[in-house]
């Protein structure tokens, strides 16, 4: 359905900014097949149209190429092109003002924790500091229950990753956020999500993250987790579990 629309408004833009129907074809068919069958070769090309759409269509059109960036990116195999299209996500106007793109734009980032390629990519800086404001800043009320579960999960992949790699300084700005998130949090997968994520970064070996999480008044925001969630049973456990790492 993504794919015929693009293909749709495609038919109305100028030749410099539309998409040929052999590419549009192309897409489909990558779109279709498994991430383990996408060459690096193949997933450099559909970036490529995808960031054509993104740099050169309305901001009510650009769903399509963030999309096919989040299938493909699992197979691309060199750091630029990555670094690249991150570039265009964030630069290009009209990506996180559009729910539905920040939504999509937000299960890219996630899909960016599925290689040691796009790991590697979150653990520079620059790349950690903008996600992360960007999660911080997309997460407040009235968002759908779909961007407040794909941020929930890019919140809990840092928690992993900070815990992993032992890195102190962004648990800090994890543990932050998380807290913050929690206490706006609507839907229960993502609250089940985030209440995961924040005990997780309560595990890393600091004890000033234990100190960062009850001066952010982590206790009651869990306790208040609870009480808006008593009928969700493994909000409960996960919730008695990041107290007990509070106490």
């Amino acid at each position: 359905m993504l794919m015929k629309k693009t293909e749709e408004f495609s038919a109305t833009k100028g030749p410099s900014a539309s998409i040929s129907s052999a590419e549009l074809s192309e897409a489909s068919e990558l779109l279709a097949a498994s991430e383990s069958s996408l060459s690096a070769d193949a997933a450099k090309k559909a970036a490529a149209l995808a960031i054509k759409i993104i740099r050169q269509w309305p901001a009510a059109e650009k769903l399509g190429g963030i999309d096919i960036l989040r299938i493909v990116v699992g197979g691309l195999d060199d750091a630029e092109t990555v670094s690249e299209i991150l570039s265009v996500i964030f630069d290009t106007i009209g990506i996180f003002d559009v729910p539905n793109n920040a939504m999509m734009a937000t299960r890219f980032f996630v899909s960016l924790f599925q290689t040691e390629l796009g790991k590697s990519i979150i653990q520079q800086a620059d790349s950690r500091e903008k996600i992360l404001d960007k999660a911080s800043a997309l997460f407040k009320p009235g968002i759908s229950k779909l961007t407040e579960v794909a941020l929930a999960t890019l919140l809990l992949n840092f928690s992993v990753l900070v815990v992993s790699d032992n890195d102190v300084e962004t648990a800090f700005s994890v543990i932050g956020i998380v807290t913050e998130c929690l206490s706006v949090v609507q839907d229960s997968e993502a609250a089940y999500r985030l209440i995961v994520a924040f005990g997780t970064v309560l595990s890393i070996s600091s004890p000033e993250i234990i100190e960062a999480g009850k001066s952010l008044d982590g206790t009651k925001v869990v306790h208040d987790l609870k009480a808006t969630f008593v009928a969700e049973k493994r909000i409960q456990i996960a919730s008695d579990g990041a107290l007990q790492l509070l106490k």
